[in-house]
């Protein structure tokens, strides 16, 4: 569980260094540039051609370099996290899987975060586990 955290923490620094990139465009007068998913090259060129200040030049390609880095390692988490689940509860993972709209960050998550399933006794036990049910008051 803490790899599939971490994997997050990192998607998380990842994101910031992105939006901080699409603010800087915009504080520069210069029009957002969509992102796309991976690979990012015609962002990456279209990032490093807008700007003119060699100093702003300077910290786009840090902060591209950054972001490749987590890209790595973000794979890498993701790599060895299937792995291991497939290796522990295989079963589990191809239940969650199976289940259309579900990919594998996400059956990852469901995978890690919940644990074992066989802990609740009921369907409506794991969906209020879940926050899935309206809870009532006292």
């Amino acid at each position: 569980m803490f790899s599939q955290r971490r994997r997050l923490a990192y998607v998380w620094h990842r994101s910031d260094l992105m939006r901080w990139q699409t603010c800087g465009l915009i504080a520069e007068g210069l029009p957002a540039i969509e992102v796309q998913q991976r690979p990012r090259d015609r962002w990456e060129r279209e990032l490093q051609q807008r700007h003119t200040n060699e100093f702003l030049k300077m910290t786009v390609e840090t902060d591209l370099a950054l972001i490749r880095e987590y890209d790595r390692q973000v794979d890498r988490l993701e790599r060895a996290i299937m792995s291991a689940a497939r290796k522990e509860r295989w079963r589990d993972l191809h239940v969650l899987l199976s289940i259309p709209g579900v990919g594998k960050v996400l059956a990852m998550t469901v995978f890690y975060e919940i644990g074992y399933i066989e802990r609740f006794d009921t369907h409506q036990q794991f969906a209020s586990y879940c926050r899935l049910v309206k809870g009532s008051t006292a």
